[in-house]
């Protein structure tokens, strides 16, 4: 389903690694992101969230993005982002990606919008979309 009706998007590897990190501030200023890389993701998006906005936070636009594993692992396996990082191969908090085709006609060009990872489930028995399968 994510190969036939999936949006393309461009995604970048977030190579900070919480060994190195500063222990006070909870970041890596070295890190850099790696890619991109085009992998297909079926996205829900929900523009101008104000689910945060009564905890103080300013969240413009949220989104739920589902991909299937095997793509992301046989797109991210020819590079050796991950082995250098010590990491599975799996999407993971603080990567970004890039939503390709939604932004594609957009006016002066501009770009697509970039969102950054900020929670990675495995399986969400709440809103599945495939009740067979489970992940």
């Amino acid at each position: 389903m994510v190969n036939s009706m999936g949006q393309k998007i461009e995604y970048w590897v977030n190579s900070m690694v919480l060994t190195s990190a500063d222990v006070l501030y909870g970041e890596q200023p070295t890190s850099v992101f790696y890619g991109p890389k085009i992998v297909k993701m079926i996205i829900n998006l929900n523009e101008s969230n104000l689910s945060l906005s009564k905890f103080g936070f300013n969240a413009d636009d949220d989104i739920t993005g589902y991909m299937s594993y095997y793509t992301f692992v046989s797109a991210m396996s020819n590079d050796n982002v991950y082995t250098r990082l010590n990491q599975d191969i799996e999407p993971k908090s603080g990567d970004v990606f890039k939503m390709v085709e939604y932004g594609q006609d957009r006016k002066n060009g501009r770009s697509g919008n970039f969102f950054q990872i900020t929670q990675r489930r495995d399986q969400d028995i709440g809103d599945n979309m495939n009740i067979l399968g489970g992940h």
